[in-house]
C-alpha cells in the first residue's frame, strides 16, 4: 500500500513540475490516491471486526504451549527401529 502511494505521489508532482498536468489536475490525483488508501480501511474496520468469540480463541491458542519435539534436548531420546 505504501508503495502505491508513494509512487502515484511521485508521479505526480513530476507530471506538474513538468507541466504535464495543471494545479487542479495535481490537486485531483493526490487527493484520490489519499483516499484510496483511506477509504478501504475505514470500510474495513466497520464491517469487518472479529467476532469476540474469534478473539478469545485465538487468544487461547496463543497461550497454549508448543508440544515437545522428540529428540531436541528436551528429555526424549529418538528411538531407533528395532529397539
Amino acid at each position: 500500500m505504501a508503495t502505491g502511494l508513494t509512487f502515484c505521489t511521485i508521479s505526480a508532482l513530476f507530471g506538474l513540475e513538468n507541466h504535464f498536468i495543471d494545479q487542479t489536475q495535481y490537486n485531483v490525483l493526490v487527493t484520490v490516491v489519499i483516499l484510496s488508501a483511506i477509504v478501504p480501511t475505514l470500510i474495513a474496520q466497520a464491517f469487518f471486526l472479529p467476532s469476540r468469540e474469534t478473539a478469545e480463541e485465538t487468544r487461547a491458542q496463543r497461550a497454549m504451549p508448543a508440544p515437545p519435539v522428540r529428540g531436541t534436548g528436551t528429555g526424549y531420546t529418538v528411538q531407533q527401529e528395532g529397539e
